[in-house]
């Protein structure tokens, strides 16, 4: 009888480590499930807010290429357009800028990218080519920025049409008489503001220069405000 109660209770307590076991696996594979959906979760809401910045790059990089008629090439170039927590991405890390990028065939002006959650660049970029190969790991925004933003330069060229067509008008109301216009000097368009022939802002170029007389039409500084530069806008 003591035999039979013995072997009972080794048969209870393998059972009770049988069924402690596979309650343990169970727990087990519950915390590591909980653990990885965790990460996967950590991971894309950092992606997620790594999206976000890109986008306050975007409005950067188009501020920038706004005032400037240019393309940055690092973050140096908008940093006075962002605020210092935002010079690097979620993970503290330098972005990394490819201008021009050939992407899928289509040419672009700038890509920005994040090295990701490995802090790895593995994209591919080809100076010579401009080819762009972005690999899983690496986020990335890609700007075609003057389809977005028109440029100083187009808005100087449509006030210097407005300049030009309001000097015709004066010309023909005045019988070919010009409203005292010196070459190389700004009266002519100060003129045609003050005679109600032109708008004030169409006097001015996009950099806030007063555009001067060449003797038949008007010429925009440039960007460095110097006339006889390289950089002078005309019709």
């Amino acid at each position: 009888m003591q035999k039979t109660r013995n072997k009972r209770k080794a048969g209870y307590v393998f059972l009770e480590m049988i069924i402690g076991v596979i309650i343990f696996t169970i727990a087990g594979y519950i915390i590591l499930s909980s653990a990885a959906n965790n990460i996967y979760i950590f991971r894309r809401n950092l992606d997620e807010e790594q999206k976000k910045r890109f986008e306050i790059l975007k409005a950067a990089v188009y501020e920038y290429n706004y005032q400037t008629d240019r393309i940055p090439t690092s973050i140096n170039d908008i940093k006075n357009l962002l605020n210092p927590d935002q010079y690097r991405d979620i993970w503290g890390r330098d972005y990394v800028f490819f201008s021009p990028v050939n992407y899928n065939g289509t040419f672009y002006d700038l890509a920005i990218l994040s090295k990701g959650l490995n802090g790895n660049l593995d994209s591919l970029y080809n100076n010579s080519t401009h080819d762009f190969s972005p690999q899983k790991d690496d986020l990335y925004i890609i700007l075609n920025v003057k389809d977005a933003v028109q440029s100083k330069h187009d808005i100087t060229i449509e006030r210097l049409s407005q300049a030009q067509a309001a000097l015709n008008v004066y010309r023909d109301v005045n019988n070919g008489d010009t409203p005292g216009c010196t070459v190389g000097s700004t009266n002519c368009v100060v003129t045609l503001v003050r005679e109600g022939f032109l708008k004030g802002k169409d006097a001015y170029d996009a950099w806030g220069s007063l555009f001067v007389y060449t003797g038949t039409s008007f010429k925009s500084c440039g960007p460095d405000k110097s006339c006889g530069t390289s950089d002078d806008v005309f019709l």
